[in-house]
């Protein structure tokens, strides 16, 4: 009887075991799968956010380069670039760790100031830098 008792209490707990495993699987599954929506929405922000920016580069270059596109026109469709890129810095302010935020912000601030400042495109605009912030961000994801 004693025999019987101890194969059964290794059974239930047999059966308690692998109950847990398939919890804790199934629960890294879950997790793996939010991680990976997480990351591809990163990656279509980090996206728009690199093609709106290099738009309004495009556009800034155009306004400090060539004096007939230095009209009220081209300063307002400048802006509303920037207003664009604003939008999508806030959403990415709002799922991004300090790093990339403060980039994007200083990125978009620099932006603004040669665009109220004028003159020639200083180099201190390039996104590369920010590009490199994005990349290491989805990469430690």
């Amino acid at each position: 009887m004693d025999a019987a008792l101890l194969a059964g209490i290794f059974a239930l707990f047999g059966v308690a075991l692998q109950q847990t495993f398939s919890l804790l699987s199934a629960r890294i599954t879950q997790q793996q799968l939010i991680n990976q929506g997480r990351r591809q929405e990163h990656r279509e922000l980090y996206g728009r956010y690199l093609a709106q920016a290099r738009r309004v580069q495009r556009l800034l270059k155009e306004l400090s380069r060539s004096p007939a596109v230095q009209n009220e026109d081209g300063r307002e469709r400048a802006s509303a670039e920037l207003d664009i890129l604003a939008e999508i810095t806030a959403e990415i302010r709002l799922v991004a760790p300090g790093k990339v935020a403060a980039a994007v912000v200083d990125l978009e601030d620099s932006m603004r100031r040669h665009l109220r400042d004028g003159g020639d495109l200083p180099d201190g605009l390039p996104l590369g830098p920010v590009i490199t912030i994005l990349s290491a961000d989805l990469a430690h994801m």
